[in-house]
């Protein structure tokens, strides 16, 4: 792996934390480059012993996606990803904030475009960061290879129309550990998504009240659209800064989190239009 940030993280009061402290200072070396001597006593007293292992996990994430980049991370990216990012034990936070980390690395260290993601991974739950998570997955999925179907146009983008079993994504998305009310959970993570322009037009409710024929045979469903912003953000948590609609539906990166979330075996795309037939050219 490439250097990225330098400097030096506090001695921990054990052997296992001095351990993820040194582990830590070197990635932050590799991240920061010469920034360090000037930024790092903040960061040495931000990555204080008891985080020092959230951080190691958190940059050896950001090492791994930025190493086909070259350079160095701001400091004001830096510090803003460490200081969120080691105050939850999240893994999906870890993972969407290391792919922020990673993007922002660029020859002059000066790209500070992942402040603004940063923020707004920051201000989502834990459980909105896993739907958008599960969801983009499976637009990722979906739509991969498609040539007919532009996002980035607002008139194209009911094409790309999701509908899965709510009670499915309900089990997936919810804390096992700390599980919410369905009705409550869709109020916060729905809604929420909607508000900050990271999921489009959606519904939900019992399938009899939608309108598509066939119906889905599950009881209840969810029918949402994607948007540029959230895919720009799935393309900021793979650290591929910038994803353009069309490289979404072409090739999207791919996120793999641990432990794994399990696919939905309902998706549906009903108002996707059927793959253009390859035509064969026809020799006299």
């Amino acid at each position: 792996m490439d250097p990225i940030i330098t400097g030096a993280v506090a001695k921990a009061a054990d052997s296992h934390a001095n351990e993820s402290a040194k582990v830590t200072s070197n990635l932050l070396i590799r991240l920061l480059g010469p920034a360090m001597d000037e930024y790092g006593d903040q960061l040495r007293e931000m990555v204080a012993r008891q985080r020092a292992s959230r951080a190691e996990k958190l940059l050896r994430k950001a090492a791994e996606k930025s190493e086909s980049r070259e350079g160095t991370v701001p400091p004001r990216v830096a510090y803003r990803v460490l200081e969120d990012g080691t105050l939850s034990d999240d893994e999906i936070m870890a993972e969407y904030l290391s792919g922020v980390l990673a993007g922002s690395r660029s020859p002059g260290g000066r790209d500070d475009r992942a402040v603004v993601w940063s923020d707004l991974v920051s201000r989502l739950s834990s459980l909105q960061l896993r739907a958008h998570y599960v969801l983009y997955r499976e637009w990722a999925e979906g739509l991969r290879g498609r040539t007919d179907v532009y996002l980035a146009g607002a008139s194209d983008r009911p094409k790309a129309t999701i509908v899965l079993d709510l009670n499915e994504f309900v089990s997936v998305v919810n804390d096992p550990e700390n599980p919410l009310p369905a009705t409550e959970m869709l109020l916060h993570i729905i809604w929420g998504l909607e508000r900050v322009g990271l999921i489009g037009d959606f519904q939900y409710g019992p399938s009899s009240k939608l309108e598509q024929e066939p119906r889905p045979a599950f009881p209840y469903f969810l029918e949402a659209q994607p948007t540029v912003s959230g895919i720009e953000l799935w393309g900021w948590a793979a650290g591929v800064p910038g994803l353009e609609a069309s490289r979404f539906v072409r090739n999207a990166p791919t996120i793999n989190v641990a432990p794994p979330l399990r696919r939905l075996a309902t998706t549906t795309f009903p108002k996707l239009p059927a793959p253009p037939t390859p035509t064969t050219l026809q020799v006299p």
